[in-house]
């Protein structure tokens, strides 16, 4: 197949996969740390965040001890968000928990979390940081 035909399946692809899933809300909770990563590796050391629930998040997950473990320089537990999504295959039996991204995080937070978030967060610069989250359900 030559580039065009590529591209061509790629955005067929695409379209019909994004058709063929929904996304759908759940009543269960999930716990959001938020997790500050230093761009100089000398400004980060190994973290452990501790799972509590059922891991949804793409990070290092380390089952023996049942937690996530970061190389970076800080960890803020924002707290509970009393919603999750999971994502849905029409056609099939297929579902998967999905992690939250942070603006929709941020929609749900009681203003004392917002609060200590950004007090949290003023502690870093976008220039010299980037975050990610640690996200897990189930935890009551």
């Amino acid at each position: 197949m030559d580039d065009t035909t590529d591209k061509s399946f790629f955005q067929k692809d695409a379209r019909d996969i994004k058709r063929s899933v929904e996304v759908t809300i759940c009543s269960r909770p999930t716990l959001v740390y938020v997790v500050a990563i230093a761009d100089k590796e000398e400004d980060n050391r190994v973290l452990f965040v501790p799972c509590y629930g059922t891991p949804i998040s793409h990070d290092v997950y380390d089952s023996v001890r049942d937690g996530f473990v970061f190389y970076a320089s800080d960890v803020f537990e924002i707290g509970k968000i009393p919603v999750s999504y999971n994502l849905h295959l029409n056609d099939s039996e297929w579902v998967e928990e999905i992690p939250l991204p942070m603006s929709v995080i941020k929609r749900y937070l009681t203003p004392d979390q917002k609060l200590r978030h950004n007090l949290w967060r003023s502690k870093f610069s976008n220039d010299e940081h980037r975050f990610t989250t640690a996200q897990m359900l189930g935890v009551y």
